[in-house]
């Protein structure tokens, strides 16, 4: 960070563009070698319950080249589980697959397996004017629009059974399912066996070659398309770093003003000339960190009247490199000084001293608001959090 802050603004510009460029090459290069998926296989995840997988196939197929399947893979079930309980679920999930009446008007969807449950299935329809063995719609069922169909469904597992009946309304389809979507429905057919520990893509569907591939990201594209942006950002963080330090500047020189014209005044009182009192304080300042800002600059002006410089010449430069109203009231009463005498400006300086002191609390007050103000959020979070936690149990016991 050391080294950035010593650069100029064209080359730290510069040095982050190579980097951001060097990152996107790299990030290209890594999810070109990790594309491939020919024949692969994809694992169910050991630590989180499921893991996303975009995928991308080609074929020489008649109607579609390419295209894309989304995949949710989920864990593995555990070994041991409530018997009663999973059978309770699946009827349940065969009821919410095919609600009471619900419309069909594609082929049925013959799962094999209920998802994370190792229950096997066995339809059965009523009769198989309509449909075959497979959930499949038989071709030229033109009778079938606005037939109602009972499918038996037996489900298996730790050696029980179970049954369970659908009740369905066969409808005639619009238009027949593309290759892609016939694809599609076989890979999640695939993830519905939670018995195997990874997914085996096909290379061949329904006769067809396939190649497949990950679905790209392109997080290069992303980041190349960023890097024109980096000299704005850098030339943002700059100003903002200078506008960050001029106020830092001001309130440092602001915190001390009341204490250098107390000082001022109380030097002059005893008797010292402006210089030897500029000198005095600033010898006592030297080596305080927290006077930093007003030591540099009251040094300054005090190597000015060692050099020859009036010293009216150097109160005044003093002022205008302070650049805040109150030091220039300062320099200008000093300069009064030097030239009226000390008896018409001291209780000047007097009164300048006791505004700035009355400024200060009145700062500090302000300060204490806006802190308290700032409170505010996170207290309110809080309230509402400990709001949602009472809701919450409340309807819990209901």
């Amino acid at each position: 960070m050391g080294i950035l802050k010593r650069l100029s603004r064209k080359k730290k510009s510069l040095l982050l563009m190579a980097v951001a460029a060097a990152a996107a090459g790299i990030i290209a290069v890594a999810e070109a070698l990790n594309g491939g998926l020919k024949g692969g296989r994809l694992y169910r995840p050991k630590d989180s319950e499921k893991t996303e997988y975009g995928l991308e196939w080609s074929a020489d197929s008649p109607d579609e080249k390419q295209g894309k399947v989304s995949l949710s893979i989920n864990r593995k079930p555990p070994d041991e589980a409530d018997i009663e309980k999973i059978f309770r679920y699946g009827e349940e999930y065969l009821h919410a697959l095919y609600p009471e009446d619900c419309v069909i008007t594609g082929d049925m969807d013959f799962k094999s397996r209920i998802p994370d449950t190792g229950i096997k299935l066995v339809w059965e329809p009523e009769n198989y004017l309509y449909l075959n063995t497979d959930g499949t719609r038989r071709e030229a069922d033109t009778g079938a629009d606005g037939k109602p169909l009972a499918v038996r469904v037996t489900m298996s597992a730790y050696g029980e059974k179970r049954e369970t009946t659908l009740h369905v309304l066969l409808k005639n389809a619009d238009e027949n399912l593309t290759f892609g979507e016939r694809l599609d429905r076989y890979i999640h057919e695939l993830e519905q066996d939670t018995g195997k520990e990874w997914i085996e893509l096909p290379e061949s569907f329904e006769g067809v070659d396939i190649s497949w591939n990950r679905a790209k990201k392109h997080n290069a594209l992303k980041l190349f398309l960023l890097i024109p942006l980096i000299p704005a950002i850098v030339y943002l963080k700059d100003f903002e770093n200078r506008r960050n330090a001029g106020k830092n500047r001001e309130k440092a020189l602001m915190d001390e003003y009341p204490e250098v014209v107390s000082k001022m005044l109380l030097l002059l009182e005893a008797g010292l000339t402006v210089r030897a009192a500029w000198g005095h304080i600033v010898k006592n300042m030297a080596g305080d960190a927290g006077k930093a800002v007003l030591y540099e600059e009251m040094k300054v002006a005090f190597n000015e009247m060692e050099n020859g410089v009036s010293e009216r010449a150097a109160c005044e430069d003093f002022g205008k490199r302070c650049r805040l109203l109150p030091y220039m009231r300062f320099a200008g009463l000093l300069g009064q000084n030097l030239t009226k005498g000390s008896v018409s400006v001291l209780p000047l300086l007097e009164q300048e001293a006791i505004d700035a002191f009355e400024e200060r609390k009145e700062a500090a007050k302000r300060a204490g608001e806006e802190a308290g103000t700032k409170l505010l959020i996170p207290m309110a979070g809080m309230l509402i959090i400990i709001l949602a936690m009472i809701m919450y149990a409340a309807f819990q016991s209901i």
